[in-house]
C-alpha cells in the first residue's frame, strides 16, 4: 500500500493529526498517571501497575493510536531509512481507526453500565472510548487515502485482536486474571468465551469491510 500523503509537504491534516496524536499521548500518560497514583496510594507495584494497564485492549490500542498519529508526521525519508514507512500508511491508519470503533462498541454495548467513575476516572475514560474514537474516525474519514485499501487487508489486521486475545488467555490461565467479564472463562465457561472471542473477531473483521467498503466508494 502506498504512503500516507501525511508526509508530504502542504498536507492539509497536519495541524489536525498534530492535535489528535498530543489528544491520545495526553490521554495515555494521565491514564497511566492515575494508574500508578492509585497504586502507590495502595502501596502496590507502581511498575506492575503501568504494565498491566496494556493487558486491556483499550489502552494497547490508544497506545497504537498513539503511533498511528505520530509517525505521519516524521519525515518519510526516516521512516523509510528506519522501515518503518508502513505506520504512516492507510493501511496501519485503517487498522487502528477499526480497533478503536471496537473498543467504543464494545464498551458502550457490554461495559459502559458494570462501572462509574467519577473524577479524573471519569474524565479518562470519556477520553479513550468516546473522543478518541470519533477524532480518529474524522481523521481517517477526511484526510487518509483509501483508494488501495484492499479487502484482503482485513486477514493481517485481525491478526492485532487475535495476537491480543491469545495473550490474554493464556495470562488467565497462567494468572486467572481477565481484563474483561466476557473474558472470564472460570465464570462463563469455555465454550461460552469461545463463541465470544469468535464473536469480537467477526464483528472486527466486519467493521474493518465497511471502512473499506464505504472508503472506496467516497
Amino acid at each position: 500500500m502506498s504512503a500516507s500523503p501525511v508526509n508530504e509537504s502542504g498536507f492539509k491534516g497536519r495541524p489536525w493529526l498534530r492535535a489528535l496524536a498530543l489528544l491520545v499521548w495526553g490521554t495515555l500518560a494521565l491514564r497511566l498517571g492515575v494508574v500508578a497514583v492509585e497504586a502507590a496510594q495502595a502501596d502496590e507495584s507502581v511498575v506492575g501497575a503501568i504494565v498491566g494497564s496494556f493487558g486491556y485492549f483499550t489502552v494497547l490500542t490508544a497506545l497504537v493510536a498513539g503511533v498511528a498519529a505520530t509517525a505521519p508526521l516524521v519525515p518519510s525519508t526516516v521512516l523509510r531509512r528506519a522501515r518503518l514507512a508502513s505506520l504512516a500508511g492507510p493501511g496501519f491508519a485503517t487498522l487502528v481507526t477499526t480497533s478503536l470503533l471496537l473498543v467504543a462498541l464494545v464498551y458502550t454495548l457490554a461495559l459502559r453500565d458494570q462501572w462509574h467513575p467519577e473524577g479524573v476516572r471519569l474524565v479518562v475514560d470519556s477520553l479513550l472510548h468516546d473522543v478518541i474514537p470519533l477524532a480518529f474516525l474524522l481523521y481517517w474519514w477526511f484526510f487518509v487515502p483509501k483508494h488501495d485499501l484492499r479487502y484482503r487487508h482485513v486477514l493481517w489486521w485481525v491478526c492485532y485482536p487475535v495476537i491480543y486475545l491469545l495473550v490474554v488467555m493464556a495470562l488467565g490461565l497462567t494468572h486467572s486474571w481477565y481484563p474483561y467479564p466476557f473474558l472470564d472463562v472460570p465464570e462463563l465457561g469455555a465454550l461460552r468465551v469461545r463463541l465470544n472471542v469468535v464473536g469480537l473477531l467477526g464483528i472486527y473483521a466486519l467493521l474493518a469491510c465497511v471502512l473499506i467498503g464505504v472508503g472506496r466508494r467516497r
